[in-house]
């Protein structure tokens, strides 16, 4: 199955020199990225909760679980 459904949504950022490419599991976020399908958004300012998935293969992944904008905290 492909599609929407199966699309990944993912994070591009850096920090301290170390680029990053996470996926992205915060709810409003995917469901807003899979409406506006493939391509990228550019979000300019954004505060990332970043956080470890459960174990799987012996190894433990990072992801966003949230993406706080200026818009989603009111301001």
């Amino acid at each position: 199955m492909f599609g929407p459904a199966k699309m990944k949504v993912r994070a591009r950022f850096s920090l301290r020199a170390a680029e990053y490419f996470l996926t992205v599991t915060d709810p409003v976020i995917t469901k807003e990225s899979k409406a506006n399908g493939a391509g990228e958004t550019r979000i300019d300012e954004a505060l990332l909760c970043i956080s470890l998935g459960e174990l799987f293969n012996g190894h433990a992944y990072k992801l966003v679980a949230s993406i706080i904008t200026p818009h989603r905290a009111g301001a």
